[in-house]
């Protein structure tokens, strides 16, 4: 008689071999069963909002049954990752929407895609010089227009001090003409942030000058542009009678600008909290909540995160990019705006 037993092994093979083919046209279908699942894409990074003068954005992830993961890829470019920490790259953005296609295929052919949609603020610049763009928008500048030599000073001292990139008063004179805002209306938060949106700027100064007999007053409102907040206010006084006093109000008023930007080099002390980190340097030492945190890569500055809570010598910063970028004692760099009692 003979041996049935090839036969019977033939048969399961082939029925197995059947049934191992339908079940990846079902998982490439979206279905599942047998323990065959279709490759998941996670995303870790980019989460959040954007800031302004990102050009380039970490993307991070995993994929999950990344044991029988076979390729990746973004945008067609094969992508490097590991079962451990998954995958991660940086690329370069531009202004407006900005579009990445994930791709994992595992070990049998079946195939997901991932569209990762990344938004940078219409008003996007490359961060190649620290410097902030400022509208500086007179109010009121004294009975006929005799401010206007203060008004000079004070361009002139903010210019000198190289601290700010300084928006034409021709140009702030067309948007306004275009808002036709009341005098009344041009100080109010929402009416600055909008001016300031108009000729993307960071921030909007204005300013409302007052004199009298006896003295030359002049009372300030810096906003943050992106934030819509109040930076910072401040009344200035000096006597009429003292030379020169158009001037050295201009001199004490831009003084206190430079001293409002916060540039300086700090490093990471801990990073177990993560997203939330703590750098060095703190309230004593001019940090604020808000001010930017800056990473440089391939001799450009990559905007990472912001400030959110301030202590005397150390600051806590939240930061949108993966944990295995960072290290304590790596350098970064704070950027940005902090908070000056008034006066």
């Amino acid at each position: 008689m003979q041996d049935s037993h090839p036969t019977e092994t033939r048969r399961l093979g082939i029925l197995l071999g059947l049934l191992l083919l339908l079940q990846v046209n079902a998982v490439a279908q979206g279905e599942e069963g047998f323990g065959l699942r279709r490759p998941e894409i996670l995303l870790d990074c980019p989460f959040g909002h954007l800031p302004v003068h990102m050009n380039e954005v970490f993307i991070s992830g995993t994929v999950a049954a990344a044991s029988s993961l076979k390729s990746l890829s973004i945008n067609g470019e094969p992508l490097p990752w590991d079962n451990k920490h998954g995958w991660r790259t940086l690329a370069r953005v531009g202004p407006g929407r900005n579009s990445f296609s994930i791709k994992a295929t595992d070990a049998y052919g079946i195939s997901t895609e991932r569209i990762v949609g990344v938004t940078v603020d219409s008003s996007f610049r490359p961060l190649k010089k620290l410097r902030p763009r400022l509208a500086v928008v007179p109010v009121s500048e004294g009975a006929r227009g005799s401010g206007r030599g203060f008004s000079s000073a004070l361009f002139g001292e903010l210019f000198q001090s190289r601290r700010y990139e300084l928006l034409e008063r021709e140009e702030i004179n067309r948007v306004l003409q275009e808002l036709a805002l009341g005098t009344s209306e041009l100080t109010s938060t929402e009416n600055m942030a909008k001016i300031g949106r108009l000729l993307v700027a960071e921030a909007v100064l204005t300013y409302r000058m007052e004199q009298t007999a006896q003295a030359l007053k002049v009372s300030c409102k810096l906003v943050d542009v992106n934030r819509q907040v109040i930076l910072w206010t401040a009344d200035y006084r000096i006597p009429r009678d003292k030379r020169g006093s158009a001037d050295l109000l201009a001199r004490g008023i831009a003084l206190d600008l430079v001293r409002l930007m916060t540039i300086r080099p700090s490093v990471v002390l801990d990073v177990s909290d993560w997203p939330e980190v703590y750098l060095e340097g703190g309230g004593r030492s001019g940090i604020s909540e808000g001010v930017k945190v800056l990473l440089e890569r391939h001799s450009q500055l990559v905007l990472i995160g912001h400030v959110a809570e301030v202590q005397d010598y150390t600051a806590k910063a939240v930061l949108n990019i993966p944990d295995a970028v960072l290290e304590i004692g790596q350098p970064v760099i704070l950027y940005g705006y902090m908070r000056l009692p008034e006066n």
